[in-house]
């Protein structure tokens, strides 16, 4: 039970009485001693994030120069293997008769890309046969023509 003699006096309006005065410089010990923590707060929060940036940057200058030893090598790129060779090549006419030989570098040029599927070595014997074909007049669209044949006589128009 709590003694009454120890409790201050109540006032006519139902409250304590007057307090007694806090001691000198109370006010100011406690501003000064929250103030310091408060101050103290930010700056460890600051010295953190300043350590963490230095520690990242460290780490990104140390891995980006990782093995310090080894050379990097570089990449191996393997020449893609010609099918040029993999289709027998009939005997082509002689140059006496250029509509003969115009034909079979046609005839050559869609055997290569059925067969092999080599659309530079089509692509060059379709170059061919529009140039002596075009020595004849222009060359005319046909049904029978190739994807790329086609689209390289769509390129002369």
């Amino acid at each position: 039970m709590v003694d009454d003699d120890a409790l201050p006096p109540f006032d006519d309006a139902g409250g304590f009485g007057v307090l007694p005065e806090p001691p000198a410089g109370l006010a100011d010990r406690i501003e000064h001693a929250t103030t310091r923590r408060v101050r103290g707060r930010a700056w460890r929060r600051r010295g953190a994030l300043a350590l963490s940036l230095a520690a990242a940057f460290l780490a990104g200058a140390v891995t980006s120069r990782w093995p310090f030893d080894e050379p990097v090598p570089a990449p191996v790129v393997a020449p893609a293997p010609s099918t040029t060779a993999a289709v027998p090549r009939p005997a082509t006419p002689g140059p006496a008769d250029p509509a003969a030989l115009s034909v079979a570098l046609r005839e050559r040029g869609d055997r290569l890309l059925a067969e092999a599927g080599d659309v530079e070595g089509a692509l060059a014997l379709y170059r061919e046969h529009l140039e002596l074909a075009s020595l004849a007049g222009r060359p005319a669209s046909d049904p029978r023509d190739s994807w790329l044949l086609s689209a390289m006589k769509n390129d002369l128009r």
